[in-house]
């Protein structure tokens, strides 16, 4: 069996929920099953096998929040680590090897960038060597771990910018799709210009519990008005998702065919059938059907959902065979 041991100061800096959810990984970032337990000074790991490797855990850090660190390598040994060293450790090498491999393609690192990354060295370097004095080892890997998380921000952050600037240079307006879901109205008119200058695209949601809250009494003007603005804008239009099977997406008065699987695809089938033909050939994308693996919805098996969801995908095929469809997944 495999086991290391880390030390935490104070113990209580990793609660129990964190302890749970830390992970082992080997060199080529395969997960490696581990049983993780807290002790009066911090944490023992064990597995299965004896092998080295990198200890994952959440951990929150000064003015990021809480963020998943990663060690560098661990060999096992009889002596303990001090985890928020190896921590520290772990996130320099990251933002360093990062660091190299964008530069090797064109990246220019500012000074400013380099500085931060400079001072999570040193404050890993005093941390490193005071490891005879825990609590402030602890101490200094702890701003080493702030200083790196925001060096890794701004190396990001730089990196963006100037891959962005290089795709404008070479190929003019960026093709990249952003945009919004409009929801249930149009947004208010003073929000129309900003919307539309900042958005390549928006989605028109078509929401069934809205457009047909009565059965076979169907309202579509606000997914009317919705795609109107959109074309005028010229912003690429995607259509849907046109079921949904997320909470108060669902016409309430389907709840009278719950687990009866014919009468709901009957149900689907006319609504997706209805909203192909109003919208074919005006939506550049259609989002067939979406959440389709969460909750238990109508009495519905699993199964019996990716079959709606198949049924709705052949529909709209059928009636706008040219536009392309998409169907997404929840967890």
């Amino acid at each position: 069996m495999g086991v290391f041991r880390l030390q935490v100061h104070p113990p209580d800096r990793v609660t129990p929920a964190a302890a749970e959810r830390a992970y082992f990984t080997a060199r080529d970032r395969f997960l490696l099953p581990i049983r993780t337990r807290q002790t009066d000074d911090g944490l023992v790991v064990e597995r299965s096998v004896s092998d080295s490797g990198f200890f994952h855990i959440p951990w929150q850090v000064t003015g990021h929040g809480e963020l998943t660190l990663a060690t560098a390598w661990l060999m096992e040994r009889q002596a303990p680590y001090q985890l928020q060293v190896e921590l520290a450790r772990g996130k320099i090498n990251q933002v360093r090897n990062q660091m190299a491999e964008w530069q090797a393609i064109g990246l220019g690192v500012p000074d400013d960038v380099r500085a931060v990354l400079s001072r999570a060295s040193a404050q890993f370097y005093e941390a490193a060597t005071m490891q005879q004095n825990p609590p402030e080892a602890a101490r200094c890997a702890e701003q080493a771990i702030a200083a790196a998380a925001a060096a890794s921000q701004a190396l990001a952050q730089c990196y963006c910018e100037q891959a962005l600037s290089a795709r404008v240079r070479t190929s003019g307006r960026v093709d990249t799709l952003l945009g919004v879901n409009l929801g249930g109205s149009l947004p208010a008119p003073k929000l129309l210009p900003s919307l539309a200058a900042a958005s390549t695209g928006v989605c028109v949601p078509l929401n069934w519990h809205d457009v047909e809250a009565t059965e076979r009494a169907y309202d579509w003007s606000v997914s009317d008005q919705q795609l109107d603005w959109a074309m005028q804008e010229k912003l690429f239009v995607c259509g849907g998702p046109v079921v949904s099977f997320g909470d108060l997406e669902l016409p309430a008065w389907l709840t009278l065919w719950e687990g009866d699987y014919e009468n709901v695809l009957a149900c689907v089938g006319d609504f997706v059938q209805r909203a192909a033909r109003r919208y074919r050939g005006r939506f550049q994308l259609w989002h067939a059907a979406a959440r389709l693996n969460v909750g238990d919805v109508l009495g519905l098996t699993a199964e019996e959902r990716l079959r709606i969801a198949v049924r709705t995908v052949e529909i709209i095929t059928a009636v706008d065979p040219d536009t392309p469809v998409i169907l997404s997944f929840d967890q």
